[in-house]
């Protein structure tokens, strides 16, 4: 028999602790690279590779090109990150890398390098800063990205639109970082201590953010509760109305419209089904949710009704 395989959660630093990394990187190349990776969520990779016309300075977005299996995405590009990048390429001024490799010093003027700088003095740098700022945490280029990421939730932004930017294609890689977040000492607390036997215990304040299991399920168990006692004494149904694949680029296009139209076709349908004295022969009552979005981010709108199993 071959043992489970054990998952383990990743490391994430606190803004104090990456603020310390960060200020112990002497070389300035490589601190501008870690604080944009850190600042737009990259992977390794992503950043070294970034190009200058990857910033899309207008809108204040980066675009990634050929990420992680070969997907471009786009993310925020924050404004100092943006000041720094500006200033790092003034520096060199190459018409295509922010992060280009060290030029050849034997040639007068070097000529403009070909390739970015290597990973390897990047992740050396790095885990000197860690070293040197006395955090005992065994943190990787990586944990830049983890972190980031349990910030954002942390700060109360959507999951789904965290996942879009770090570019999962499943929601529940992402949501791993609500197992990062919650009630931690990054939130501060209180202290409880038991004046007969000393006894010693830490209560952490809530980060308050709606998709947080830890903090939000007592919350979250008594909305269903009173959402419960609203419900008839009958059987519901829950039945769906899908737009067909032929109609969804006209949808995108005029979704006002088709929405509004995809919820009254689909509701007179619900109601002359019911009014046929072979079904249920009057009146019902529905409640519908249109659902844009699928899953894994492909444009699929739909309603689902919840349908009680009796008419009037």
């Amino acid at each position: 028999m071959r043992a489970p395989k054990e998952h383990k959660l990743p490391i994430v630093l606190s803004p104090d602790e990456v603020h310390r990394v960060l200020s112990q990187i002497r070389k300035p190349a490589y601190r501008v690279c870690l604080l944009t990776i850190y600042g737009s969520g990259l992977r390794l990779m992503e950043g070294l590779q970034l190009q200058v016309a990857h910033l899309d300075s207008a809108r204040m977005l980066l675009h990634v090109h050929a990420g992680k299996g070969q997907k471009d995405r786009y993310v925020p590009l924050p404004p100092p990150v943006l000041e720094r990048l500006r200033t790092h390429w003034r520096t060199h001024r190459h018409p295509i890398w922010l992060f280009p490799a060290s030029s050849s010093r034997t040639a007068s003027p070097p000529p403009p390098a070909a390739h970015p700088m290597v990973g390897s003095g990047l992740q050396r740098a790095f885990q000197l800063a860690v070293a040197a700022s006395g955090i005992h945490k065994h943190a990787t280029i990586h944990t830049l990205r983890h972190s980031w990421a349990t910030h954002l939730l942390e700060a109360g932004v959507n999951l789904r639109v965290i996942q879009t930017w770090l570019g999962h294609s499943s929601p529940s890689t992402t949501a791993l970082y609500t197992r990062l977040t919650g009630k931690t000492e990054a939130l501060g607390g209180h202290v409880y201590t038991c004046p007969a036997c000393a006894t010693t215990r830490y209560s952490y304040h809530s980060c308050r953010n709606r998709h947080c299991p830890t903090c939000q399920h007592g919350q979250a168990q008594t909305w269903l509760a009173q959402q419960q006692e609203l419900l008839l004494p009958v059987p519901y149904f829950l039945v769906t109305f899908t737009l067909p694949a032929q109609l969804r680029l006209i949808a995108r296009q005029h979704q006002r419209a088709i929405y509004a139209l995809l919820f009254r076709s689909s509701a007179m349908a619900l109601q002359q089904v019911a009014a046929d004295p072979r079904f249920l022969g009057g009146a019902i009552g529905m409640v519908g949710v249109l659902q844009t979005w699928t899953r894994d981010l492909r444009y699929h709108p739909h309603i689902h009704y919840l349908v009680p199993a009796g008419a009037l």
